[in-house]
């Protein structure tokens, strides 16, 4: 394909101007007669004489020319020509034959496949041809990969082609094309769209395709080329991996890639740079972890080499690592937080629970949505029929209930399928006022016991407890016993999970174990036995019990490296299976389980070393994919046909005898008449960005700051969105849109709010000197820390970034956010437990205005100060983005989210609103007549 056939025109209807041509070359050929100046006293007596003809000078014909190539040039300008990308393609024989790679490593270019796929298959129904397309991992393991189509049934055939995460049989590919060589023939031309890696004996491939024409082997760019993550290892014998061994990374361009830890919704919990990688070494987490030492609620999942997603880049990590979501259940009037709480179960629950594990305190329903691997449930909350019939479905799926026994008055229900023993209907008394024994003590824990090692006071005294019935006690396991003999803690196995019962309750009255360590270090071992149930069963770990498990999938990975559902219907494998058997369609990917019992597969496992496409042992053509870029070239001609008017311009000044009179300002002052035509023209060569600083003037603008963390950049992106949406629909707010902003280039008059979810990032000096002149001048800066910590720990800690931040940007005296701030009725009424965000733990501190810092929420702020900055640290993007997250949770972001905006916009008016108290005191008086209804 030459240039010429690659040229094509926006408005092809221009050209229709060059009939014209012609004509012009007869109306360009003549000049104005030379001009003669007579110096003689007697030329007066010449004024009227007339001369009988006219003389008419012929221009030389390069000058026509000149101009017949000056308006040639204007007329293709106004054609707006572009080229349209090459297509190095030859069509030999009958059809056009098409190789698409669709094995593990083609995941981050089957988009690129797709496109030149699509290009090959349309040439190819220009030329009347037909598609031997072959892929070289069929859809079924009994379908031929190789199948003559149509170009339709090419096209409609490439569109819905699966990249499956392993390897390509090459050897069973080579066989196939043995059977198909009648199909084969019919091409003289292979065009093989690859991955760059020779995963197999491709070479042979190659060259038996050899025999039937060329083959031309597309490669794709360096850095779009899978890289991979294996062999994670636990070397110091923590619950952390350590180590990991990394491939692919062949051009030095490890600086370009960043290892991610994220949680199971995809949230990035940490991240590490590469510094210098080593194919197939072991090399040092450390970093990747040390960005959890602060976040106590960080729960893994996964690690994953970005920004490319796929299944080879991503190292999902077992149960183990991970911190369990312990939900507590509580109804709408079990607790009360802020009155009583040492009187209530719930407080030593959490108290017990805290800096162990994420927790929640919600309802049945919620916490099954939420996650939870443990659920604890009170003895002050009695289970109705709805949620016992969930919880025991939950508990057969693997899931650990932890249960507190309620006192006969409050519901002792002895038929109660969720426990693990049957119960006498009556507690048992132990040292009250008329008894004369003495409370209980707690017995040495039996060796087999989980609850094992375990130290406990020995001051710790019991003297209330449920008791088992005598002839049920050997259907559970007995944790712990009194000093008595009576159980105070069992268990029993329930499907895949595990009902668990402390026999006296978690607050104060029946025993003084919530008051002691033992307490919190039975709950803390059981929210590690609690890690779905199951044992991790590593990679090199073998017993005899464990060779006679039978895994089936309980989730499988795809080439995206998603987990998706499994199919159950798939062969029981074997742990031996597991370890050797390849990848295959019955053989996927994925987390595999057995009764008790959990192994991972992870594609990077089952991947050998990486070795890429070789030129000279393929022995075929290799090509970049072609980018689809069409190159504009309406500028250059309008530079062109400027240039040549100049040209024409001083040639005939020259030529009619005005030459000696042409000076530099001439010149000038005829270029300014076109300069403005020039700029317009020029314009309309370029893309519409140009109205992109109009467009923001006329739109209210929800920023973000971009981050170094892309992954944090689309969750800004996202969530903002969702807010965006949200004010257009609930407010009198239209045309809201979201951009985002690059500090250290970006105009930030534009926004009249700026959200910045602060990572670990350096600015230069210029860019806090721009930040500094934006919260100087009118702009709010809203910085989200999103780590859930108080800010004065986040200040004054070296690690945190706000600390780096402070000592360069003008922070002004901040204080914390009062109950009656403006900014929590500036469009909803927002108490102080509602302003939303991943965590509740966090605060707000914002600028009151002032040279004293009030340090008491409930502090009056009457002051018509507009606050310049605030600073947060619930992680509020971490909530707007998130389409799974607990609904209320969201809302109250979303409503602290439209206050803020309407803060920015509006400053202090609703602040001295007189008809507040009244309005309120109605609203309160309109809910207590719902009630009595």
């Amino acid at each position: 394909m030459n240039m010429f056939s690659a040229l094509q025109f926006i408005t092809p209807m221009a050209l229709w101007a060059a009939l014209a041509l012609p004509i012009l070359w007869f109306v360009f050929k003549t000049i104005p007669p030379h001009p003669r100046l007579v110096k003689l006293p007697t030329a007066r007596f010449l004024k009227d004489i007339e001369t009988e003809d006219s003389q008419k000078d012929d221009i030389p014909w390069w000058l026509k020319l000149l101009r017949i190539i000056l308006m040639a040039c204007v007329i293709l300008a106004a054609a707006g020509p572009y080229l349209a990308p090459k297509q190095p393609v030859k069509i030999d024989g009958d059809a056009i034959a098409i190789i698409m790679d669709n094995s593990w490593a083609a995941a981050p270019q089957v988009e690129k496949q797709r496109t030149k796929a699509a290009s090959l298959i349309n040439l190819a129904e220009q030329k009347g041809k037909k598609i031997v397309l072959i892929e070289t991992i069929p859809e079924h393991k009994n379908i031929s990969p190789i199948k003559l189509l149509i170009p339709a049934e090419a096209r409609n055939r490439v569109k819905h082609i699966q990249i499956y995460p392993w390897e390509a049989d090459h050897a069973a590919l080579l066989n196939n094309f043995k059977e198909q060589e009648s199909i084969l023939s019919k091409a003289k031309t292979f065009y093989w769209l690859g991955h760059g890696y020779n995963d197999g004996d491709i070479n042979a491939l190659s060259k038996y395709l050899k025999n039937f024409g060329k083959v031309i082997y597309f490669d794709p760019d360096s850095k779009t080329r899978a890289r991979v993550i294996k062999g994670a290892l636990n070397k110091d014998g923590k619950d952390t991996y350590k180590y990991a061994q990394f491939d692919g990374f062949y051009y030095n361009d490890q600086r370009d890639y960043k290892l991610f830890l994220k949680d199971s919704f995809s949230n990035v919990l940490g991240f590490m740079n590469f510094d210098e990688i080593r194919n197939n070494t072991n090399e040092d987490l450390a970093p990747l972890w040390d960005a959890l030492s602060n976040n106590d609620d960080a729960a893994p999942s996964y690690m994953q080499i970005g920004p490319y997603k796929h299944a080879a880049s991503t190292y999902f990590l077992p149960a183990e690592i991970l911190k369990q979501k312990v939900g507590i259940v509580s109804g709408q009037d079990t607790v009360d937080r802020e009155i009583s709480p040492l009187i209530q179960a719930i407080y030593y629950i959490s108290k017990a629970v805290e800096g162990k594990a994420p927790y929640s305190i919600d309802p049945v329903d919620k916490l099954l949505d939420w996650g939870a691997k443990l659920i604890i449930v009170p003895e002050n909350y009695v289970l109705n029929q709805s949620d016992m019939d969930k919880l025991s479905k939950w508990v057969k799926q693997g899931g650990t209930l932890l249960r507190f026994p309620p006192s006969q008055q409050d519901g002792l229900n002895a038929e109660d399928q969720l426990l693990p023993v049957e119960l006498l209907k009556e507690e048992r008394s132990i040292a009250g006022r008329l008894d004369w024994q003495e409370p209980l003590s707690l017995a040495k824990i039996p060796e087999d016991s989980p609850l094992a090692g375990i130290p406990f006071d020995k001051q710790l005294e019991i003297k209330r407890q449920v008791l088992a019935v005598p002839s049920a006690r050997d259907k559970a396991s007995i944790w712990a016993v009194a000093s008595d003999g009576t159980p105070i803690i069992s268990a029993r196995d329930e499907g895949q999970g595990r009902i668990i019962l402390i026999h006296t309750q978690a607050k104060p009255g029946w025993s003084n174990m919530p008051l002691t360590g033992f307490f919190v270090n039975v709950l803390h071992r059981i929210i590690d036995i609690s890690s779905g149930a199951r044992m991790q069963i590593s990679k090199s770990s073998d017993t005899e019990s464990m060779t006679q498990m039978g895994f089936t999938p309980y989730k499988k990975i795809n080439a995206q490296g998603e987990l998706i559902p499994a199919d159950h219907t798939q062969i029981e494998l074997s742990i031996q299976d597991l370890r050797n058997k390849p990848l295959s369609y019955d053989y996927w990917p994925g987390i595999y389980h057995s009764n008790n019992a959990e192994y991972i597969v992870n594609l990077g496992d089952k991947l050998g070393p990486l070795n890429l496409i070789n030129a000279r042992q393929l022995n075929a053509d290799i090509q970049p994919y072609s980018y689809d870029r069409n190159i504009n070239l309406r500028i250059y001609f309008i530079i062109a046909a400027l240039v040549l008017f100049f040209i024409e311009w001083i040639v005939v000044a020259l030529l009619s005898g005005a030459g000696q009179r042409i000076n530099i300002i001439q010149i000038v002052r005829k270029a300014n008449l076109f300069i403005p035509l020039f700029m317009a023209v020029s314009i309309l060569s370029l893309p519409a960005a140009a109205d992109d600083d109009a467009s923001r003037a006329n739109s209210l603008n929800l920023a973000y700051v971009e981050t170094s963390n892309p992954i944090v950049n689309a969750m800004a992106q996202k969530g903002l969105q969702y807010v965006a949406n949200a004010l257009t629909q609930r407010t009198a707010l239209l045309n809201v849109r979201v951009v985002s902003v690059n500090i250290a280039k970006d105009d930030l008059a534009f926004y009249p709010l700026l959200y910045w979810p602060i990572e670990n990032q350096t600015l230069d000096d210029e860019s806090y000197a721009r930040l500094n002149d934006y919260i100087n001048t009118g702009g709010m800066l809203f910085i989200d820390i999103r780590n859930g910590r108080k800010l004065a720990q986040s200040f004054y800690s070296r690690n945190q970034p706000l600390h780096t931040l402070g000592e360069k940007l003008f922070i002004p005296l901040l204080s914390p956010l009062p109950q009656n701030h403006v900014l929590r009725k500036s469009y909803y009424l927002v108490s102080r437990d509602n302003i939303g965000g991943r965590h509740a733990s966090g605060d707000i501190w914002l600028d009151l205005g002032g040279n004293t810092p009030k340090t008491d929420e409930s502090t009056e702020e009457t002051s018509q100060h507009v606050a310049s900055l605030i600073i947060g640290s619930n992680d509020w993007i971490g909530i707007w983005s998130d389409e799974n997250a607990d609904i209320y949770k969201r809302e109250n972001a979303l409503r602290f989210a439209i206050n803020l905006v309407m803060y920015a916009l509006t400053g202090t008016y609703k602040q001295d609103q007189v008809h507040t108290k009244a309005i309120l005191e109605r609203l309160n008086q309109r809910q207590q007549q719902l009630r009595r209804k």
